[in-house]
């Protein structure tokens, strides 16, 4: 607070106390522990239950049949980011296989051969040819979803728009087959305007080909309310506006259409991870330069070149 005005360091002080939410290490981990049992087994046991023909209730008649246990084996869980920490859901998940993860979204052919092989080792007796019927993408965080899926000038970019077209390749037919496949983003801690975006793009994704439907799961939901919006609070306003820097924006902060005075695409958060401050959080709060000390410095994933 020392190098704000005395008048200002109230203001400061008052944010902070007031709409600071920050996502401790623990936190996260519990967010971890119970993404797949409460929020992405139901959704394979409903998948079970539509091939039973049986009402979804019957649930302990579904999870010990033969067709919960080729749709839960047929599930492929891949990381966005490190932030997925597909490495503490595996060990979370012991009834799931460690060769039903991958640390990145991106396979090559290789690996998908060989996700494959260890898929048909899995699968019941009689199941059939080994195709993954539910890809399951997992990440820690998302405030805008504009890094995740948009419509760039040759078409879907960001990270479900690259897997998309991944999946619509020759690599992705291989892995999943002709089958109707569910694909679903689990993400740990998102905001309601993310949630929203997402759900409107990804339906025009389903749409775009009928065979992949997407579905969206949030472990922590941000409501519209945890943003800051120019206006609310004059006095930070100001102090937001005396100690900006714009040599914080580069290219890819452009995507967002804004500069970074209230975050990446103006999401205006006072949200902070317990292993890096989002670009969606205020400047004032994250943004580190030479001429000013941010109290949760923000490591940037990009590097910047001169």
């Amino acid at each position: 607070l020392d190098q704000f005005p005395q008048d200002a360091r109230e203001v400061a002080y008052r944010h902070v106390r007031r709409r600071l939410i920050f996502l401790s290490n623990l936190e996260m981990t519990h967010l971890v522990g119970m993404a797949f049992a409460d929020l992405i087994r139901p959704v394979l046991l409903q998948k079970a239950a539509a091939a039973m023909s049986v009402p979804p209730f019957y649930v302990r008649r579904i999870a010990a049949s033969a067709e919960f246990t080729a749709i839960q084996n047929s599930t492929l869980f891949l990381g966005l980011s490190d932030g997925a920490r597909t490495d503490m859901f595996r060990r979370a998940n012991p009834q799931l296989d460690n060769e039903q993860f991958l640390q990145h979204y991106e396979i090559v052919a290789e690996r998908a051969a060989k996700l494959l092989d260890g898929l048909q080792s899995r699968l019941p007796r009689g199941h059939g040819d080994a195709e993954f019927g539910t890809v399951v993408l997992l990440d820690d965080f998302t405030a805008s979803g504009l890094s995740y899926l948009r419509l760039g000038d040759t078409g879907w970019t960001g990270k479900i728009g690259r897997f998309h077209n991944f999946l619509n390749s020759e690599s992705g037919a291989r892995l999943i087959g002709n089958g109707p496949i569910d694909v679903l983003l689990f993400l740990y801690v998102a905001t309601q305007r993310a949630v929203e975006y997402l759900e409107e793009k990804t339906a025009e994704l389903s749409n775009d080909r009928a065979r992949l439907k997407y579905r969206l799961l949030v472990g922590q939901l941000l409501p519209h309310s945890e943003s800051l919006r120019p206006g609310e609070d004059e006095g930070l306003d100001a102090l937001i506006e005396a100690f900006y820097d714009s040599s914080l924006e580069d290219a890819h902060t452009l995507v967002g259409g804004t500069n970074l005075k209230y975050g990446f695409a103006g999401c205006g958060l006072s949200t902070i991870l317990t292993h890096n401050a989002p670009n969606n959080s205020l400047a004032l709060l994250v943004g580190e330069t030479d001429h000013f000390r941010a109290l949760f410095p923000r490591v940037r994933r990009h590097a910047v070149h001169g």
